[in-house]
């Protein structure tokens, strides 16, 4: 019984404070590098073609309420050095829902080998908190606690993000911040207690050809918020005829002590130039993980490719 409790208590302990971190905390991807026009505007247009990608992330398998969050992204190729981009995301945790749509716009500057885009975003955001939820009982006794109103809330924020793409064919380099307005998150419209800080992100990836067929390529993710613990994501990559990959990352993050937040584990399969799978599987590092079984996400994206034009047939008759 006791042991039970202690359960019940981990688990409250960890929504409250993850709920409480969702205010100061945007939702990131094990699969970050292949969702960079989530977190950075600059990123609209940067490849070298169009793609639509969908992430499905499952946070802390097994503890009830625990996070969930569905990415996609439309990503298109630019043209007159201009990019475009959208991106629709959806987070849950407890009681609570969060669906944002956001546009983004980049200009882009060449030199020599060198691009730099420059972008803007514009998103809307509808934040949920179903007071109905059944789950929702006082400790001593079944019924619902009449201390907590029998309501849904609702609040819709507006914010605007920027950022700056720098890549070649080798590396790519971004600093960003997704979200410029300092927004009172509180479902209260009288109250101001839950204020949404800025964040600044910096990504960076670097590709090392080792051979013909063998790719190495680490990466990075940092990212900073006002009164909130410094989190760093590191990538370590390797592909196989840029068909296969497998790579091994480390997130350090939510709090000040510890060993780090995750170990993770990602493969990528291209079924064909179009046609991309991905899994991944986060190990908790923290206290949770008696808990818990992990952190899975799933990713399927199709690449716009250009077709190869078809080489032509000349009739040598026709040669007056």
């Amino acid at each position: 019984m006791s042991n039970s409790i202690y359960k019940i208590a981990v688990v409250l302990l960890s929504l409250v404070f993850t709920f409480e971190l969702s205010a100061q905390q945007q939702q990131h991807y094990t699969f970050f590098m292949h969702n960079k026009l989530l977190l950075n505007p600059g990123y609209a247009g940067a490849a070298d073609h169009s793609y639509i990608n969908l992430i499905y992330r499952n946070q802390w398998s097994g503890l009830p309420g625990a996070p969930e969050a569905q990415s996609l992204t439309w990503n298109m190729s630019s043209f007159n050095k201009v990019g475009l981009g959208f991106v629709a995301d959806r987070q849950t945790i407890g009681i609570q829902e969060e669906v944002s749509i956001a546009g983004n716009y980049a200009y882009k500057l060449l030199l020599n080998d060198l691009t730099i885009s420059a972008g803007l975003s514009g998103s809307y955001r509808r934040y949920t908190e179903d007071f109905t939820d059944p789950s929702i009982v006082a400790i001593h006794s079944l019924n619902t606690d009449p201390s907590i109103p029998q309501l849904v809330y609702n609040k819709n924020i507006i914010n605007v993000g920027f950022g700056i793409y720098a890549s070649n064919k080798d590396f790519y380099l971004g600093v960003s911040i997704p979200r410029l307005i300092k927004t009172s998150l509180d479902i209260d419209n009288n109250s101001f207690l839950t204020q949404e800080e800025l964040h600044y992100y910096l990504m960076g990836g670097i590709d090392f050809r080792i051979n013909k067929k063998l790719k190495f390529s680490p990466q990075v993710l940092l990212k900073f918020a006002q009164n909130s613990p410094f989190d760093i994501d590191l990538n370590f990559g390797v592909s196989w005829e840029d068909k296969y990959g497998l790579a091994l990352a480390y997130r350090y993050g939510g709090n000040d002590g510890g060993i780090g937040e995750s170990v993770d584990l990602m493969f990528t399969f291209k079924l064909n130039e179009a046609l991309m799978f991905g899994v991944s599987q986060d190990y908790s590092l923290s206290d949770l993980s008696s808990y818990e079984s992990g952190t899975l996400e799933a990713m399927v994206q199709y690449d716009f490719v250009k077709k190869k034009p078809q080489p032509v047939m000349v009739n040598p008759r026709y040669f007056y």
